[in-house]
């Protein structure tokens, strides 16, 4: 499923989140929530994020065929970065399709990106360093870093409005919520 991220006032879709989800036999849709833990105990976590790489890869071929100036946000699992194979094979994937790097944004949540490994970094690295950008979703609290995250390369941060509206001794935020949109733009980050 895809759902567009807007510039406010203006209401221009600057972007689309990408958000999998799996149908059971009986038909019934099952969000990631519902999922996820499942693949992650069955193991098939670094299958099922290659499958949807390779599916938001297509996807970002036709969006920037009409419209270059759009991009996708695909959430990865952290889970699945840390699998060496995967890792291996999402950079072989994703040199190949070189030319989306600036379109494909690969997005992990704030836990994940809290708990690289090594090898998980050293794969951001080598992705970042092909042009690929990476979002930051699942944000938890505030006690954010943003020249942290800038250097890891993430481009682009969603906080949930129950954070925003929060005060921030609750949210963690080091600095007034108000002023979170411009500490994040000063380090490249886009706030959704």
């Amino acid at each position: 499923f895809l759902q567009p991220i807007v510039t406010l006032p203006q209401r221009k879709v600057r972007s689309y989140q990408a958000s999998a989800r799996l149908r059971t036999a009986e038909g019934q849709v099952l969000l990631a929530e519902d999922y996820r833990p499942l693949a992650d105990d069955a193991g098939l976590t670094p299958a099922l994020d290659s499958e949807i790489i390779d599916r938001c890869i297509q996807i970002v071929r036709r969006l920037t065929a009409r419209n270059r100036d759009v991009s996708l946000v695909c959430e990865v699992s952290g889970a699945a970065l840390a699998d060496a194979a995967f890792a291996a094979e999402l950079l072989a994937s994703l040199e190949a399709s070189r030319a989306v790097a600036g379109s494909l944004v690969l997005g992990f949540s704030q836990q994940g990106m809290r708990n690289l490994s090594a090898l998980d970094a050293e794969t951001l690295r080598l992705l970042s360093e092909k042009g690929f950008r990476f979002a930051m979703d699942g944000v938890r609290d505030l006690r954010i870093e943003p020249r942290d995250l800038a250097d890891k390369g993430i481009r682009l941060i969603k906080v949930p409005a129950a954070l925003m509206v929060g005060r921030a001794a609750d949210t963690g935020a080091a600095v007034h919520v108000a002023d979170l949109s411009g500490l994040f733009a000063r380090y490249g980050i886009d706030l959704v």
